[in-house]
């Protein structure tokens, strides 16, 4: 559950305690709305890239189910491509239409897209190198030479995320007979080491100033051992920011290790970890304030982590809401995305209450060729539309209050 609060951008408060999406996955679907599991000219590789992980982040996942992140289990990029062609078969013909159909559909979609990322990120692997050593034995180093290895093959992913395990060291932390010796010293070479050759790799391919890097774990420790030469879990922790942008030091002060609980915690939180990773995502990667806000970050505050000159100038920010282009660039409160389309389209619908509406789409000459009862939720409301077998022209997207008849209609591009 820790892992998931980390992950969501959540906390201990009720409000905050079950969100259903990770906050680099509202982020990412902020920044690139026009993107939604399809490579675009704009963005041609995934949003994330999760390595080293079986299972699919939580941090990557949005309310809607698009998958803007691809997981590479294990250190083959290279081969991905080939272990995709092994996934599905010939396209479904004839979807029926309902909810089993709407399913189908959007698992079609999935396994077009996921294709399509597995040509590209095969050749952004084939065109990248290392300039490196990277220590042997070391699986987040392997990680971290992977990713390295796609940016300088041009591969675009904004966040990627990397893992290494065994840091819950209730006991053996240390060696009884040399403190500085044991299963947190040898955890902490690991990163130390990996991280430095990530990044004398980053320099060494000149593009050390384009990477930031940070550090998260599930729970902190306390401050006192617990008579096995470890510690338990811990309601306080430290994150390490690296890179050549970043302002060297300690933001903070040591925490007071006479101001402990009854159970030997650590009080005086003096940052939250949504204020260091609202930083990245605006000073870094220049989110606009709606894109803060989609992410649930804004508010939260930002740090001195950038070196000011490498600060994103506010003109620069990018994200903002989903729009019609219309010729005036406005905001709609209906929206459909990417627009044009080819596989797949996304409706968003913000409602001030909840009601029951019917979602049709509409051929130019009124013919319905799309038509589902649903039900608007307070708040934001996504669905899907499979426009793969459309041909290729323009159709209006209308969702309708049904008890009342009011309707927004927006107008979808379908293009091949």
């Amino acid at each position: 559950k820790s892992t998931d609060l980390w992950l969501t951008g959540g906390d201990g408060t009720p409000d905050n305690y079950n969100i259903g999406s990770g906050w680099m996955g509202r982020a990412l679907q902020a920044f690139y709305p026009d993107v939604v599991g399809v490579p675009t000219p704009e963005m041609p590789d995934p949003l994330g890239i999760q390595v080293g992980g079986s299972s699919p982040s939580l941090g990557f996942h949005t309310e809607t189910e698009h998958q803007n992140a691809l997981n590479l289990t294990g250190q083959d990029p290279a081969g991905f491509y080939s272990l995709i062609q092994t996934i599905g078969g010939a396209p479904i013909a004839n979807i029926p239409d309902s909810e089993y159909g709407d399913e189908l559909a959007f698992i079609m979609g999935v396994e077009k897209s996921t294709n399509l990322y597995a040509q590209r990120i095969s050749q952004v692997f084939a065109a990248g190198a290392n300039a490196a050593t990277y220590p042997a034995q070391n699986d987040l180093a392997s990680q971290l030479k992977t990713i390295a290895r796609l940016i300088d093959g041009g591969c675009k992913t904004k966040i990627y995320l990397c893992a290494i395990g065994g840091f819950d060291t209730h006991n053996a932390q240390i060696l009884s007979e040399d403190v500085l010796q044991g299963d947190h010293a040898a955890l902490m070479t690991q990163i130390s080491t990996a991280v430095k050759a990530f990044f004398d790799d980053l320099e060494g391919l000149g593009l050390a100033d384009q990477v930031v890097a940070a550090t998260f774990s599930e729970f902190g420790r306390c401050a006192a051992e617990n008579g096995s030469t470890g510690t338990d879990h811990g309601t306080l922790a430290p994150i390490m920011v690296f890179g050549k942008n970043i302002k060297a030091g300690v933001l903070g002060d040591n925490v007071n290790l006479s101001n402990l609980t009854q159970d030997n915690q650590l009080q005086g939180m003096q940052h939250d970890y949504r204020q260091i990773f609202a930083t990245l995502l605006q000073d870094w990667l220049g989110a606009n304030h709606w894109v803060m806000e989609q992410t649930m970050f804004e508010g939260y505050g930002k740090l001195p982590l950038i070196d000011g000159n490498a600060v994103v100038d506010p003109q620069c920010y990018l994200g903002g809401t989903t729009i019609i282009d219309d010729g005036f660039r406005q905001p709609q409160p209906l929206a459909v995305f990417p627009n044009p389309a080819s596989i797949s389209a996304e409706v968003a619908f913000t409602a001030e209450r909840d009601f029951d509406a019917t979602l049709t789409v509409h051929s130019l000459n009124g013919q319905v060729v799309y038509g589902k009862n649903v039900r608007i939720f307070t708040g934001a409301n996504n669905f899907y539309l499979d426009v793969v077998n459309y041909p290729v022209g323009q159709y209006f997207v209308r969702l309708q209050n049904r008890a009342n008849g009011t309707a927004e209609v927006v107008k979808l591009h379908v293009i091949r």
